[in-house]
Formats: C-alpha cells, sequence, structure tokens
C-alpha cells in the first residue's frame, strides 16, 4: 500500500513522482537549501536522486513527498521516510528540507510528524 497524498495542516504532500521534476531540480539546484545536504546537484545527479527517491517507494513502500503550501500552492520542500546507508549499515532516515521562504515556521516538524504517522499506518 502506498500513501499518494498527505495532508498537514498547511501543506499538502504528493508521492514524490517524475511529474515533479521541475520543483526537484529547482530545490537541488538551491545553493542555500543544499548547502547543508552535500551540496547542489547539477542534472544528473538530480535525475539520479530523483530515480532513487522514486524507488523506495517501489522496494519498500515508503518514500518521500514532495510538499506545496495550501493556501498559495507554491512549492514548499520535500520529506518523509526513506531506507539509506550510513556507515555500511542500512538505517530508516526521517528527511525533510524546505525551500527558503517557507524556514522558520514549523513546518519540518508537520511533515515528520505526519510522515512518522502514515509510515506506522503502511
Amino acid at each position: 500500500m502506498h500513501i499518494e497524498q498527505i495532508e498537514t495542516q498547511r501543506l499538502k504532500g504528493e508521492r514524490v513522482n517524475e511529474s515533479h521534476w521541475q520543483f526537484w531540480l529547482e530545490m537541488g539546484s538551491n545553493p542555500t537549501v543544499m548547502s547543508t545536504l552535500g551540496g547542489t546537484w547539477d542534472r544528473e545527479k538530480a535525475q539520479k536522486k530523483m530515480h532513487w527517491n522514486c524507488e523506495q517507494w517501489e522496494r519498500y513502500g515508503h518514500g518521500q513527498w514532495m510538499f506545496f503550501d495550501k493556501r498559495s500552492g507554491r512549492f514548499a520542500g520535500r520529506g518523509g521516510i526513506r531506507k539509506v546507508v550510513i556507515c555500511g549499515k542500512e538505517e530508516v532516515e526521517l528527511g525533510y528540507a524546505l525551500m527558503p521562504e517557507f524556514w522558520g515556521q514549523g513546518l519540518a516538524v508537520e511533515i515528520g510528524e505526519k510522515a512518522l504517522l502514515c509510515v506506522r499506518s503502511i
């Protein structure tokens, strides 16, 4: 079972997919956003990362959602649960990234709480 769409108090989330490419690339090439996430991505790296994130849904039944502001419809960021390898060991990561204009509003907490609730229901 995949949860295609979710909502928080202020955001709507859609399961990440190829239709989100422009938003994905916008975020990945933003130096402010990516300064704490390993640096910016070129198109090739962004495509690989998107493919990997889409695969998370197919392999594990969970992954990241792309989030949009309910009021304005503007792209706010991404977040969710995914499997990563850290020091050779597979771990589960609760991750998120927000566009700078959405920082400092508590949205990461909304995304994290909702993602954890959704994964528990899968």
